[in-house]
């Protein structure tokens, strides 16, 4: 038996017709009559049936609420400074307001890698260098491919400092997707 509380109302067939937040008593007795449904008898198989209920319910509330959470992982994917790199800055600059927590990398590799590199500028004659380095105060990751630069006669050091290089932006994109990153191609 459990006693707590106010009443629920209940039919003749043990259903909960309208619900109480406590239960002030159960019994295995049929209803005694339908026009006096503000008694409280409630069938045991059916108390254990609604917490079990209620403890699916709150599962799920927890885990959904875990994941919303979670930051998002998103990498970024230039492979063309001069189409995409602006839109590409600003779209992760937009992100970052509205997900201060996310946690976002930016791979280059082709002319991609462009817009990272010492004195480039945008068609207006506007410096990248301010933009990736105000995104990186903010936790944004620049990665450049080390294949382009051999295969473009570029070094290191051509490279504003917020650049970090991986071996191979094709493979850092899939081993990031991998690991379950979002994949943003601006």
């Amino acid at each position: 038996m459990v006693r707590i509380g106010r009443p629920i109302t209940v039919d003749r067939m043990y259903k909960v017709v309208s619900w109480a937040p406590v239960i002030k008593e159960a019994r295995t007795t049929p209803h005694p009559e339908p026009s006096s449904c503000t008694q409280t008898f409630i069938h045991p198989k059916e108390i254990s049936m609604n917490v079990r209920q209620w403890l699916a319910a709150a599962l799920l509330m927890l885990t959904s609420s875990l994941s919303w959470a979670q930051a998002d992982t998103v990498v970024y994917h230039v492979s063309d400074a001069e189409a995409q790199a602006l839109g590409a800055l600003r779209n992760v600059r937009n992100h970052l307001d509205t997900d201060p927590a996310a946690k976002i990398i930016v791979v280059t590799h082709a002319q991609g890698v462009d817009f990272l590199m010492e004195g480039a500028k945008d068609k207006a004659g506007n410096p990248y260098a301010a933009l990736v380095s105000a995104l990186k105060s903010r936790g944004v990751a620049f990665e450049v491919c080390e294949i382009t630069l051999k295969n473009r006669n570029l070094k290191k050091e051509q490279f504003i400092q917020e650049a970090d290089f991986t071996p191979s932006g094709v493979v850092r994109l899939a081993k990031l997707q991998h690991q379950g990153y979002a994949y943003i191609r601006p």
